[in-house]
């Protein structure tokens, strides 16, 4: 089988993932596939069809930012780390190396500490596994055109 067609194999023999994490918290939180789910549904498939992934030609840029605020009259400092990632994730058929795909994905977060960097790395990972492997899910429903206005 050619790559394309180990992938539609893939896309036919696939579990639905269902959002299994929360983020955020209060009004502003919504539910979410995690990049462990995402890896989950399809390592073993990608495994059996022989089709092996890497990254390369990773970017980033990342901004620090600064605040205080005061709470119970005492001045707290702030932080906050935003990073963007760009990559390219190949998947190349084990049975012919030479045969492969690139799909350029991106990703970005932002946290209070250390972690937007791994946090957008595994956001760019889990969006283009979902795109290519699981791009119609029942589980994961698409708003109507008019509600994304």
């Amino acid at each position: 089988m050619n790559l394309y067609q180990k992938i539609n194999e893939i896309k036919k023999e696939v579990a639905p993932v269902a959002k299994d994490v929360t983020v955020g918290t209060g009004r502003n939180s919504y539910n979410a596939v995690s990049h462990d789910a995402v890896l989950k549904a399809v390592n073993d498939l990608m495994i059996r069809h022989n089709i092996i992934s890497y990254v390369s030609n990773i970017s980033d840029d990342t901004e620090r930012s600064s605040w205080q605020e005061t709470y119970n009259s005492q001045i707290k400092q702030k932080f906050k780390t935003f990073t963007k990632v760009k990559m390219v994730i190949t998947f190349v058929n084990g049975d012919n190396p030479e045969e492969g795909i690139n799909i350029q994905s991106i990703g970005h977060a932002d946290d209070p500490g250390d972690k937007a960097a791994g946090k957008a790395y595994s956001y760019a990972i889990k969006y283009a596994y979902l795109k290519l492997f699981l791009s119609f899910n029942p589980l994961l429903p698409c708003r109507p055109q008019k509600e994304l206005k």
